[in-house]
């Protein structure tokens, strides 16, 4: 992904690649990566699948999680 985005002229900072994986479901158990990540599972286990109480709590989380992104950061290696 890295290689790719570069060759397109684009950032290759942790939040693009996320953006960009967000909505694939990688392991096939039926959540997205995003959420997974957001809820503190694995996204590439379909064993570490998320609980009906903790997917309850994603919503909050992608609205803290947006608010996040928006919010400066230092970012040292960006021109």
């Amino acid at each position: 992904m890295g290689k790719q985005l570069k060759s397109e002229g684009k950032k290759r900072d942790i939040a693009t690649r996320i953006t960009l994986i967000a909505s694939q479901d990688s392991d096939g158990d039926g959540v997205d990566n995003l959420t997974e990540l957001l809820l503190g599972h694995n996204p590439g286990d379909a064993k570490d699948v998320p609980t009906a109480e903790e997917l309850k709590q994603a919503a909050g989380r992608r609205e803290e999680f947006a608010a996040f992104l928006k919010s400066y950061r230092w970012q040292p290696f960006e021109r």
